[in-house]
C-alpha cells in the first residue's frame, strides 16, 4: 500500500482537507509520516505479556515436612515478563511455588553475555543465541519469523529455569518435566501523525479525547479522566473507551502526536480474539491482525468525533459533557466518590432515589454549594446535550429540592 503522509495543522484540530477516513480504514497498515522510534512500524501490533512454564518435579532424598515427603511431587510456575521495548537487562523471570506461595526463587536477571558465570540467579544464552537481540533488530512483529526468536528465548530461559533447580543443594536429586504455554498480557497499536506544536495539538485534542472516554462512562462505570505528564514531559490524555480498550493520545516528540491503542487482553472477556493462549507460536500472527484491525476501528472512532468537533457540532450519545465529571473531581477531590454519584446519577435515570444515593449525601451537597453547574454552563453551549445528562446537571445543581 502506498504510505501516503498525514500533517496536521496549527489550529490544534484535524480539519477535513488532511484527513481522509477512508484511508485510516485499512485493515493492517495506517498511513502515517514517522513513527520509527520504536521497534516496531507505525500501525502494526506490539504485546506485552509473560510466558509461563509450569513445572513439576519429584523429590526422591528431600527430608522435610510430611507435605513434601520423598516422592512427593511440587509445582512450580515460572514466568519471564517479556517486553520488547525494554533491554535485555531489564528483562526478568520470576518463579514460585503453587502449594507455599512464601518459597519464592524470586525474580532473576537474564544475560547474554558469554562471559557472565553462573550464579543461580542468572540465564546464560550463546553466544549465537541473542535471541532477543535478534528480534529486536528485525523490528519485532514486523518480521515474518519473529516468533521463532521468541520460542528460541524461551527455550533459553526454561532451559536456565532447570539448571537452577540441578545446581540446588536442595533440589539436586529432583526431576523435572515441563508443560508450557505462551500468554498475552496487553496488545499495544500505535499511529503517528506530524504536526507543527504536537504538544499544543494534544492539548486542544484533549476535551474530545475525554469526551470518548465519557461516552464508554455510560456503558460501564469507571473514571474516565487520566490525563498526565509522562516520562518525557510531554502532556498525554488516556482514556478508557470500553471495556478492556484504552486510547492514549500524547506528543511522541514537539513534532510528532501519537494515537496509542492499549487491549488489556484478560478485561476483553468475549471481545478477546478467540483466545490468548498458543503452544504454536506463529499462530500468534493471526490474532496480532485481529488486534491491529480492532486498534484502527478505535483510531477511526477518535477522528470522526474530532471531525465533528471541528464542525463546532458533537454527537449527543457520544460526547458527553465532560467538564461536568472534571468539575465533580475537582470539587470532592476523590475520584471513587465523583465516579459513584456519576454512575448512580446514569443507572437511575439521573435521579438519586436509592439507598446507595443517601450514602452520597454530603458529596452532592458539597458540590451544590460549590455551584459548579452554574460554572460550567456557559462551556455547554456547543453540547447537544443527551436527555439523562441533563437530568444529571438538574439534579446536581439542586433544583429538585
Amino acid at each position: 500500500m502506498e504510505n501516503h503522509p498525514i500533517s496536521l495543522p496549527e489550529t490544534g484540530l484535524f480539519s477535513r482537507s488532511t484527513v481522509r477516513i477512508d484511508r485510516i480504514q485499512t485493515k493492517y497498515q495506517i498511513p502515517a509520516e514517522g513513527g520509527r522510534g520504536g521497534l516496531v512500524e507505525t500501525g502494526r501490533p506490539l504485546f506485552s505479556g509473560y510466558l509461563k512454564a509450569s513445572s513439576s518435579f519429584t523429590n526422591q532424598e528431600f527430608d522435610g515436612p510430611a507435605a513434601l515427603r520423598p516422592d512427593s511431587s511440587r509445582t512450580f510456575n515460572l514466568y519471564l515478563n517479556l517486553n520488547p521495548t525494554r533491554f535485555l537487562a531489564h528483562q526478568q523471570y520470576h518463579a514460585e511455588a503453587i502449594d507455599t506461595p512464601s518459597a519464592d526463587l524470586g525474580p532473576v536477571n537474564l544475560s547474554s553475555r558469554e562471559t557472565t558465570q553462573s550464579t543461580g540467579y542468572e540465564v546464560l544464552l550463546g553466544p549465537n543465541d541473542n535471541a532477543l537481540v535478534s528480534f529486536r533488530l528485525a523490528h519485532y512483529g514486523n518480521a515474518n519469523l519473529w516468533w521463532r526468536h521468541l520460542e528460541r528465548y524461551w527455550s533459553a530461559t526454561v532451559a536456565g529455569f532447570s539448571q537452577r533447580f540441578i545446581e540446588s543443594n536442595e533440589l539436586a536429586q529432583s526431576t523435572l518435566s515441563h508443560s508450557e504455554y505462551l500468554t498475552i498480557q496487553s496488545i499495544e497499536v500505535y499511529w503517528e501523525f506530524t504536526s507543527e506544536d504536537a504538544i499544543g495539538l494534544v492539548h486542544n485534542l484533549a476535551p474530545i479525547i475525554r469526551g470518548l472516554g465519557n461516552w464508554a462512562l455510560s456503558q460501564e462505570f469507571h473514571n474516565p479522566l487520566c490525563s498526565e505528564l509522562n516520562n518525557s514531559n510531554c502532556l498525554s490524555v488516556r482514556v478508557k473507551t470500553r471495556r478492556g480498550t484504552y486510547l492514549k493520545v500524547y506528543a511522541k516528540t514537539t513534532k510528532r502526536i501519537r494515537f496509542e491503542v492499549e487491549f488489556r487482553v484478560r478485561d476483553l472477556g468475549d471481545r478477546a480474539p478467540e483466545t490468548e493462549n498458543r503452544r504454536n507460536y506463529s499462530a500468534f500472527i493471526d490474532i496480532l491482525r485481529d488486534y491491529n484491525e480492532m486498534a484502527a476501528q478505535e483510531v477511526n472512532t477518535a477522528l470522526e468525533q474530532i471531525e465533528l468537533a471541528n464542525s463546532n457540532e458533537y454527537d449527543c450519545e457520544q460526547v458527553s459533557p465532560y467538564v461536568l465529571m472534571h468539575r465533580v473531581v475537582q470539587v470532592l477531590d476523590n475520584p471513587v466518590s465523583a465516579e459513584a454519584i456519576l454512575a448512580l446519577l446514569i443507572n437511575s435515570g439521573g435521579y438519586i432515589q436509592t439507598t446507595r444515593g443517601d450514602s452520597l449525601s454530603d458529596e452532592i451537597s458539597a458540590i451544590r454549594r460549590a455551584g459548579i453547574i452554574e460554572t460550567i454552563t456557559p462551556r455547554l453551549r456547543n453540547y447537544r446535550i443527551a436527555p439523562i445528562y441533563r437530568r444529571a446537571i438538574t439534579e446536581l445543581s439542586g433544583q429538585n429540592t
